[in-house]
């Protein structure tokens, strides 16, 4: 098996819900945000609050915005 198909099976079957939620929201973030358009523009786009827009924006990776479990 190619290692790309390898890895995309990997990342698929792991992590949690909120983990792969974080990710594919941060993914359409970031490939909206790197084609010049605004945040409100994102925003009004993928039907999300213009300060997540800002905080998917300004994060460098994915597991930066998934939150940490309670202690």
């Amino acid at each position: 098996m190619p290692d790309l198909l390898r890895e995309l099976i990997e990342n698929t079957t792991t992590g949690t819900r909120a983990e792969r939620h974080a990710q594919r929201l941060f993914e359409a973030v970031q490939a909206l945000i790197r084609t010049g358009r605004s945040h409100s523009s994102v925003a009004r786009e993928l039907r999300l609050n213009r300060r997540t827009v800002g905080k998917y924006a300004r994060a460098h990776t994915w597991q930066e915005l998934v939150r940490r479990p309670p202690r």
